[in-house]
């Protein structure tokens, strides 16, 4: 197959949503429906992992070059609680730790005044190198 460019992506915006994104997904993972407000668009209510995992990092964040709406692709790493050991902060116990997921997201975010808020969000395949 010939090789197909890379789309062209826009760091300065990819810069400005990385800080909104991990706010977004610590809020997403924890539940905390209050807080998930004010990453989430106007009108807009998204459902939550109510805790069952909590945000490790944004690994990843692809935001194409357009307007003031975008579909970008965000890879989170998440960490699975292990129900059977209570972690504690200063933990070096793998077990305490629990495990470690990937995830690529395909969100729709839409820039109102100088802030970016999240319109919808799915789980995404990762894009082939």
């Amino acid at each position: 197959l010939p090789q197909v460019a890379a789309p062209e992506t826009d760091d300065a915006a990819a810069a400005e949503l990385k800080p909104q994104l991990e706010g977004f997904f610590k809020d997403y993972a924890d539940g905390d429906a209050a807080g998930l407000q004010r990453y989430v668009a106007a009108g807009k209510s998204l459902p939550s992992f109510g805790g069952a995992f909590t945000f490790a990092e944004l690994k990843e964040v692809v935001v194409p070059v357009g307007g003031a709406t975008r579909e970008i692709q965000a890879v989170v790493v998440w960490t699975v609680p292990n129900g059977d050991v209570p972690p504690t902060p200063d933990s070096t116990d793998p077990a305490a730790a629990g495990g470690r997921l990937e995830q690529a997201y395909r969100l729709t975010v839409e820039k109102q005044g100088d802030k970016w808020f999240v319109a919808d969000i799915r789980g995404a395949g990762r894009v082939a190198d």
